[in-house]
């Protein structure tokens, strides 16, 4: 007798209590199935860990040093998700260069991305290079900036990736460390 009650429904016969009451326990079973189906999904997406945090925390301090950038002030969160330009994103960087700040959070969710040491590692490198970048973003989001302005935030850049470059090219491989 499963699914009677959308037989009559489909015939134009009205339904009884009884068929009602099938029809309730029927349809919250399947939002049941839907409901677990979906978490399964979710949780077959790859997830960073405390100890994914702490790493990923180091590699970021540790690249803002390599760089030269120690004067920022920095702060690193691990939130469920990032989001940036509407898009879900592994981690994000937000700067505000004119106070040398930045806030890099690293997501729990990285979807079907591994979280690997190595996914881990390249992706506080990249967050490290917005800051690194943040002149420019400044200059190119002041839109009235002189050839001045963006030579000199051109040569900003250029100076922290050649000292990079000249002073620590064998730091580059190091493993990371508890550097603050």
């Amino acid at each position: 007798m499963a699914m009677e009650w959308l037989r009559k429904i489909m015939e134009g016969k009205p339904l009884t209590e009884g068929d009602a009451l099938e029809a309730k326990r029927e349809m919250e079973g399947q939002f049941a199935s839907i409901v677990k189906s979906q978490d399964a999904q979710d949780s077959e997406g790859h997830r960073t860990t405390d100890d994914d945090f702490r790493f990923f925390e180091s590699e970021v301090k540790r690249w803002r040093n390599l760089f030269g950038l120690s004067g920022w002030e920095l702060t690193v969160l691990h939130e469920e998700h990032c989001e940036s330009n509407g898009r879900g994103c592994a981690a994000m960087c937000e700067t505000d260069y004119e106070s040398r700040m930045a806030i890099v959070t690293l997501a729990r969710d990285w979807g079907p991305m591994e979280t690997t040491r190595d996914n881990i590692a390249a992706t506080a490198l990249h967050e490290v290079l917005h800051m690194v970048l943040a002149p420019l973003k400044l200059i190119a989001l002041a839109r009235a900036a002189t050839w001045a302005e963006i030579v000199g935030a051109e040569h900003e850049v250029l100076n922290v990736i050649q000292n990079f470059i000249t002073d620590n090219a064998a730091a580059v491989s190091a493993p990371a460390s508890n550097e603050q």
